[in-house]
């Protein structure tokens, strides 16, 4: 994305019936919505999300993001693709809580 302005918004809900969260993102770097999967893992404490997304010419690659919450108000998204089942980092996000001061 080098310097260019990037802004995503996404949409997230829980299915019962799938036992799993599903939504769509969509960005200023793809321009198209994509839907993700999500599940809970409790071993590692983690939101995994699973995402098939077309790379261009209808070559779809397999992305898993996962989302971690170590504590003090931080967040940390890693992304992978998926390359005959290993993955391969390709984004680290870390997120920080900013502190709200109250108004007078």
């Amino acid at each position: 994305m080098g310097d260019a302005d990037f802004e995503g918004h996404g949409l997230m809900g829980y299915d019962p019936a799938r036992n799993q969260y599903t939504g769509t993102w969509m960005d200023s770097f793809r321009g198209f919505p994509i839907t993700v999967a999500s599940r809970f893992d409790p071993g590692k404490k983690a939101v995994v999300r699973d995402s098939d997304i077309d790379a261009g010419g209808g070559n779809i690659v397999k992305i898993r993001q996962v989302q971690t919450y170590p504590g003090g108000g931080k967040r940390k998204l890693e992304q992978f693709l998926l390359l005959e089942g290993n993955p391969v980092k390709t984004m680290e996000i870390f997120y920080l809580r900013r502190i709200q001061k109250e108004e007078d």
